[in-house]
């Protein structure tokens, strides 16, 4: 059992591209933090492929990898991409899809090692899996592609694509329909339709109770009739159901400042900066409940920063999921200081390659962008300027390449996930032979590879001085070749973190 969950540890260590238990901890704390019950199906999905893959198999080299227990573990998240669907048919797709993948795809990795192949599957395998599964699930009803293309384009602010994408949907499940009627609600929200926004989000709330996001809805379109108590009650409602909705806390601060009570508004205000410290209404909010000085200057000043430098969508960026990247960047840094470094020079690149390639902006891509930073950082490519060069261009085709084929894959009801990363590693391991590091030792941290290569390169400087010698004196016999040189220490998986 603790072997297991050593596996299953490594597999989360693998999302931040490091093979070390202590990293899947702090990645498990941040799963934890931003969704319970993510977390919990990333570690039976982690859970169950790690088990089957240890009855089919006796490499503890592969198994000690944790690449299985991490594809697993990938297809427990990907249902964060479908909230609509049922708990049974996401428990059900983790549990099959875990168990396939180790038996499809673990003779295929087998192979690759007693080959010792320089390429790896890495999360090919989830990718693949999570494709299956959803055109599964597709095909038995309980998902649509068009639900998924009408919040897109709604994501997008482009209403007249997103309600015919919404009234083409065909659904059978009261999750989907209640997912269907808050898309339209919000899409005739911002059209202006109250009435009819009201009718959709109402029609949410007698499929399921518990949604803050129709409750939320409901309030800001009462709010814009001037229904200020109506309005009250349902984003009171919201924050009931869920504490860190910020946008309802915002609209119960600005429910007070319309009733004229400062006081009241000033702690609702301040509730949603803490909820969601990027959200500019809740600055500006907040500012107006502040006496005239530089408080206010402040709050003002960072309202207009952050609504002209960042989109709705990453205003709504919550506490919780700050708090899960504060803990994945812990995880890497336990690993390695030069992997934080590159993980933080792909987030600046994302930042700064926005404003020229709307690529940049797509937070699914800047993931895939950090894992190949990280990867290709000194795991899987030697780190020098050629590599470094190498990678800033892949991030630049990845970013003009992602919105056509996020398009093209959306049609078909499915999302990229992790492939550009996938394909990203797979060429660069082609391309790049000359600084390619042996796959052996790919998930040692790039420090141990950094001294693997001094080692490498100081021994190599020894046997040319050593046949110049050769070379003068013949008498003497010519030591072994180069090639036979073995370093100091076993940097390979399987002994790694045992």
């Amino acid at each position: 059992m603790k072997t297991l969950f050593h596996d299953v540890l490594r597999g989360f260590g693998q999302m931040l591209v490091s093979n070390n238990r202590d990293t899947g901890l702090c990645v498990l704390i941040g799963l934890i933090l931003f969704s319970p019950q993510a977390a919990l199906l990333a570690l039976l999905g982690a859970g169950v492929m790690s088990w089957t893959a240890r009855r089919l198999t006796k490499e503890e080299a592969i198994l000690k990898t944790g690449l299985l227990s991490l594809n697993g573990a990938l297809l427990g998240l990907v249902w964060i991409h479908f909230p609509q669907m049922l708990l049974w048919a996401q428990i059900t797709a983790t549990v099959l899809g875990s168990v396939l993948m180790a038996k499809v795809f673990l003779p295929v990795a087998e192979r690759m090692h007693q080959k010792r192949s320089p390429y790896v599957l890495f999360s090919l395998p989830y990718v693949a899996a999570a494709w299956v599964a959803i055109l599964t699930l597709m095909a038995a009803g309980v998902h649509d592609a068009e639900l998924t293309r009408g919040w897109r384009a709604l994501l997008a602010n482009d209403l007249d694509k997103a309600e015919r994408h919404f009234l083409q949907t065909e659904v059978h499940t009261d999750e989907a329909e209640a997912s269907r009627c808050a898309g339209l609600g919000w899409s005739l929200f911002r059209r202006g339709d109250q009435i009819g926004a009201q009718q959709a989000f109402s029609r949410v709330l007698t499929l399921e109770t518990g949604v803050a996001d129709a409750y939320d809805g409901l309030g800001w379109s009462r709010f814009r009739e001037n229904r200020i108590e109506d309005a009250e009650m349902a984003f009171r409602r919201a924050v009931a159901l869920d504490g860190f909705f910020a946008d309802s806390w915002a609209g119960l601060g600005w429910c007070a400042l319309a009733e004229q009570k400062p006081e009241q508004a000033r702690r609702h205000f301040t509730m949603a900066v803490l909820c969601a410290p990027l959200f500019a209404d809740a600055w500006r909010g907040l500012a107006m409940t502040l006496a005239d000085g530089e408080a206010k200057q402040s709050a003002m000043a960072v309202s207009g920063f952050l609504s002209g430098e960042l989109s709705l969508s990453a205003q709504f960026t919550s506490s919780r999921v700050l708090l899960c990247w504060l803990w994945l960047f812990i995880g890497i840094v336990w690993h390695s200081r030069t992997s934080a470094g590159m993980a933080l020079m792909a987030v600046s690149m994302c930042l700064v390659g926005s404003r020229w390639l709307p690529g940049f902006a797509d937070a699914s891509l800047a993931m895939n962008l950090v894992a190949m930073f990280v990867a290709l950082g000194g795991h899987y490519l030697r780190l020098n300027a050629r590599s470094l060069l190498w990678m800033l261009l892949l991030a630049c085709a990845m970013a003009w390449a992602h919105p056509c084929l996020s398009d093209q894959l959306v049609k078909t009801g499915l999302l990229p996930l992790c492939l550009p990363f996938n394909t990203a590693l797979l060429l660069s391991l082609a391309l790049m032979r000359r600084d390619r590091v042996p796959i052996e030792w790919a998930s040692c941290s790039p420090a141990e590879i950094r001294i693997l290569f001094a080692q490498k390169d100081a021994a190599e400087v020894c046997w040319v001085k050593l046949r110049k010698s050769d070379a003068e004196k013949s008498s003497v016999h010519r030591p072994v070749a180069c090639s036979s040189w073995q370093p100091s220490h076993d940097l390979r998986p399987s002994t790694r973190n045992a």
